[in-house]
């Protein structure tokens, strides 16, 4: 994938951004987020990586709203789809990483027996599948020699926080790991695995996107892995502070802190970073 990169005068010169009624919008939606997602508000400098990504993209909304208007074409409900779609991604990362993480137990999904994501057992299996015809054999792509997995990382320089997929030893190098279960990957992922990194002492040596699209989308049940050196990670990571220092300038004036007891992520493991 060729690496396109972007510094912080680029976001301050969006045109989207210079409109206070478009970032105004923005922190709102973020705000009404964290409420429908947690039951409360709380910001204290340090947005998730992937709600600033989607922030940061002024083209995000009307990405989404063709995607909805494509659904409601078909019949569905966008709503329910993207859930489905999230939670089966949540089981797949918990299948995967369960087998791999050391030392840290991962939890499992807290669902209730209706709220089970749609066709959750087959796609899981078919999740597995790929994962396994990529680490098993006489030849496998990736080879896993240590792994952590779902880890809390908190960047105080920048004040990001965010969770990642794992961190270990794959193929004899310190990698930062993300698994997608979209059919190919993005250039946000990318800058993900930037952001990733910085949670760590020393610059990892790659980054790897690794995607599992488990439905109809990928009829071959075909698993694809995009590889990123030291060189382009570091790239990423660059790129990744322009990003989200341009996001404090834009929108921290109308995100207003309220502090929770407590309140450090949503921790899915026992272990947590800061960098």
């Amino acid at each position: 994938m060729k690496l396109k990169f972007h510094d912080y005068d680029y976001f301050l010169s969006l045109p989207y951004y210079q409109n206070e009624d478009n970032v105004k919008a923005e922190a709102d939606k973020y705000i009404q987020h964290k409420i429908d997602r947690d039951g409360y508000y709380s910001y204290s400098g340090y947005p998730s990586v992937t709600s600033v990504l989607s922030m940061m993209n002024p083209d995000q909304e009307a990405i989404l709203e063709r995607r909805r208007a494509k659904l409601r074409r078909q019949g569905l409900d966008p709503a329910k789809v993207s859930r489905n779609y999230a939670d089966i991604g949540t089981a797949i990362h918990y299948a995967i990483g369960s087998r791999i993480s050391f030392p840290i137990e991962l939890e499992p999904p807290k669902w209730n027996l209706d709220e089970y994501p749609d066709n959750c057992e087959e796609y899981v299996g078919n999740g597995l599948y790929m994962w396994n015809l990529l680490t098993r054999g006489d030849n496998p792509t990736l080879t896993i020699e240590s792994a952590t997995c779902e880890i809390y990382g908190k960047n105080e320089k920048y004040k990001y926080a965010g969770i990642y997929d794992l961190y270990g030893i794959v193929n004899g190098k310190r990698t930062i790991l993300d698994f997608k279960t979209s059919p190919k990957c993005k250039p946000d992922y990318l800058l993900q695995l930037g952001a990733y990194s910085l949670f760590q002492n020393k610059m990892p040596e790659q980054g790897i996107i690794v995607n599992l699209c488990p439905d109809d989308r990928n009829p071959d049940l075909r698993p694809s892995v995009t590889i990123i050196d030291e060189e382009q990670l570091q790239q990423a990571a660059d790129s990744w502070v322009s990003m989200i220092s341009a996001f404090h300038a834009i929108f921290d004036e109308y995100l207003p802190v309220v502090k929770r007891e407590n309140h450090d992520a949503p921790i899915r493991n026992a272990m947590q970073k800061s960098a």
